[in-house]
């Protein structure tokens, strides 16, 4: 298969497969959403060739490396985030020289190679993240290829090159009664290798590791290691050994992806209509505070607001000056109505009188022992029995010995210097856990004060 042929098939697969990609719907759906379509990424970079074959091995160095350099392209049709299908194609001259005393061989072919393989990408979100910015990837496919193996056998004026065991090559033979003329290699391959008809299609089984690292939402940078594992023995021009030639390229290139752009460019589109600066400039319920500081958004129309664009309070009663009915409540003032209007003491003093009726009702109904009861006795009960007995609750209490002080320092557990009534049941149950050290008598006596504070 020629160059020529290679080429052709190639251009007529990648042409193929974006026809089928980036096909556009007929008249009946015009409208149809295509955002759902795959993207088709397009690669081209450079690389290192080398091969493993029977051209190549220096005597007491073995196997020799000679990188040349090559070229690839190829386009990406992505079916799903895991799974990929590529069109490649790539060029490169591979040279290979041997000095090994008996045998003198050397190759230069020029190798095209055009197929297709598939992809897996683990950047798919199962295994990584689709955003990951590193994004690797295996691939197996198939090859055709293309060579013209050609030897250096002739220097610039046409003489056969005869290499003789002190090193040197010579015009003729080694003959020990004519020296000859030394010759000096021109590196030119000009001499073609024929092959015999053998392998008239060749091709390869490439096998890929590779490594996308995203720069943005169209570019990706690549490095890719493959080795093709081949159907020939002939790259070199030589059959010989065990195994047929393998070939081995190390790449790096440039991944895009025109789709990425363009939904880019969509993405800025869709906040084009924005005014962004006249959203900062806002101010919604007109107080002359910008929205974007204001911590009362709705406020009427008319109304004084302060900085924070809130309604003036000049009393700092809670209820805004517009309706305050009494805008000079004194900051002695323990409540205010709905109107800002001061709650007589003697209205507050009842409602507490009611409360503290109730609250000692209920520690009496729940606590019976602490309205009464033989406190040394009850003390036992609930340390050795977890309870106390009925039949101590007509028992006498015994009086607290402890300064009121003492006894709030203890129960005042927020530390504000009073005790409520939420402090009273807390400190009720810790006494009966035995989590504090007061006796009944210092509960008592926390209790009157309450009522007293």
């Amino acid at each position: 298969m020629n160059i020529f042929k290679l080429t052709l098939v190639f251009c007529i697969l990648l042409g193929s497969s974006i026809a089928q990609a980036q096909e556009t719907p007929d008249s009946s759906s015009t409208n149809k959403d295509t955002s759902g379509l795959s993207p088709i990424y397009y690669n081209v970079g450079v690389g290192l060739l080398n091969y493993r074959g029977d051209v190549g091995v220096i005597k007491d160095l073995g196997t020799t490396e000679n990188l040349q350099f090559g070229f690839h392209a190829g386009a990406e049709y992505k079916i799903t985030s895991s799974l990929g299908i590529s069109l490649n194609g790539g060029y490169a001259t591979l040279t290979k020289n041997e000095r090994n005393g008996d045998s003198n061989r050397n190759f230069q072919s020029k190798v095209i190679n055009a197929g297709l393989s598939a992809s897996f990408h683990f950047a798919n979100g199962f295994i990584l993240a689709e955003d990951y910015p590193i994004d690797p990837f295996i691939s197996i496919g198939i090859d055709f290829l293309s060579f013209n193996s050609k030897a250096d056998s002739l220097d610039a004026n046409g003489n056969p090159y005869f290499y003789w065991e002190d090193g040197s090559i010579r015009d003729i033979a080694q003959n020990p009664s004519n020296i000859g003329t030394k010759l000096s290699r021109d590196y030119e391959y000009e001499t073609k290798i024929p092959t015999n008809g053998e392998n008239d299609i060749p091709f390869a089984f490439p096998i890929a590791l590779g490594f996308d690292f995203h720069i943005n939402s169209y570019l990706r940078a690549r490095i890719k290691q493959s080795i093709s594992i081949t159907n020939t023995d002939f790259i070199d021009g030589l059959k010989g050994g065990k195994t047929n030639d393998v070939l081995m390229y190390s790449s790096i290139s440039f991944v895009f992806n025109p789709s990425g752009l363009g939904e880019r460019s969509k993405k800025h589109k869709e906040y084009d209509a924005i005014d962004f600066a006249a959203l900062l400039r806002a101010d919604s319920d007109a107080d002359g505070v910008l929205d974007i500081d204001d911590k009362c958004q709705f406020t009427d129309e008319g109304i004084k607001v302060d900085r924070h664009g809130c309604p003036l309070d000049d009393d700092h009663d809670g209820i805004p000056n517009h309706l305050d009915q009494d805008n000079k409540t004194k900051k002695s003032a323990l409540e205010v109505d709905t109107n800002g209007v001061e709650i007589p003491d003697s209205l507050i003093a009842k409602e507490a009188i009611d409360t503290v009726v109730t609250l000692r009702d209920e520690l009496c109904q729940f606590y019976p022992s602490m309205c009464q009861g033989d406190e040394s006795d009850i003390e036992f009960q609930l340390l050795n029995v977890g309870k106390a007995d009925k039949s101590l609750i007509s028992s006498r209490v015994e009086p607290s010995k402890k300064s009121i002080e003492e006894i709030i320092k203890r129960c005042d557990i927020n530390g504000n210097g009073r005790i409520t009534s939420k402090e009273i049941y807390e400190s009720i149950d810790n006494y009966f856990d035995g989590k504090v050290d007061l006796a009944l008598g210092d509960i008592h006596k926390l209790i009157d004060y309450f009522f007293e504070q």
